[in-house]
């Protein structure tokens, strides 16, 4: 039986019957274009959740995160996100292709208050764009630019409920899962399929260090890219750079597993 199907609220009337009005103020604040305070905002935010739809109807969101300047605001209509490495599951990149609407929330670390961005999106590979984002970041391959349907700040009590910047709060969630644990509860099978996927790809007749990409870093940041920052290959014109990753404390277990189912299922 599917948990609370006899008591759903299926219209808005119903909906709207719970709870009271929103004040005018509320009512009102969504604008249909970036103003200089909320184009600062986003110029420094760090980190936005975007969210989108697929074709079949199926919602996703997606952290992304950089820093400051990764979100450019285009001009008073249009924000563009680089679209930075990843994990190539690509749901928000072929979601836009789909469908193209999406939602964002920037947060800034330490503030209460979010700001919310809705509006159609589409990716773009304009040169003049692209260069538009901070000279530390590699240049992206593409970017999402979303022409602005309505924004606006978002009140602090979710962050303020949650304690989500205070530091003395954290201690009581250390015993939560981190990423080591939730992938060794992943069902065998799942994480056997992926590995015979990653280890039959042909890797003869490549250098020793990318071999060990290919099979040792690559399917440990697939597993858990957000335990590693990876270690990544990068073509330059006097040859190949390998920058390495920062290890988290679940890293080389992580690796090991991979290695070792690797060697039984391949």
């Amino acid at each position: 039986m599917t948990p609370g199907l006899d008591h759903v609220i299926s219209t808005r009337e119903e909906l709207r019957a719970m709870y009271r009005r929103p004040s005018r103020l509320v009512a009102e604040k969504e604008q249909p274009s970036i103003d200089a305070a909320t184009a600062a905002f986003i110029g420094r935010a760090p980190f936005v959740l975007v969210g989108t739809v697929g074709a079949d109807g199926t919602a996703d969101v997606s952290p992304r995160g950089g820093p400051s300047g990764f979100v450019q605001v285009l001009d008073a209509s249009h924000v563009a996100i680089a679209d930075l490495s990843g994990n190539n599951r690509l749901d928000t990149l072929e979601n836009i292709v789909s469908n193209g609407q999406v939602g964002l929330l920037f947060m800034m670390p330490g503030q209460g208050e979010t700001v919310r961005l809705n509006g159609a999106a589409y990716l773009s590979v304009d040169p003049t764009i692209l260069q538009r984002f901070p000279s530390e970041l590699k240049t992206p391959k593409l970017a999402i630019v979303v022409e602005v349907v309505g924004t606006f700040v978002h009140c602090a009590k979710a962050i303020q409920r949650s304690h989500i910047w205070d530091p003395e709060s954290w201690a009581a969630l250390a015993d939560a899962p981190d990423g080591a644990e939730i992938l060794s509860s992943s069902p065998r099978d799942l994480i056997v399929k992926i590995l015979r996927h990653v280890f039959r790809r042909r890797v003869y007749g490549l250098e020793w260090f990318e071999i060990v990409h290919e099979l040792v870093v690559q399917p440990a940041h697939d597993l858990a890219d957000h335990l590693l920052d990876p270690c990544e290959i990068h073509q330059k014109p006097d040859g190949i750079e390998l920058r390495p990753f920062q290890r988290h404390p679940h890293a080389i277990v992580v690796a090991v597993y991979v290695l070792a189912l690797a060697a039984v299922t391949a």
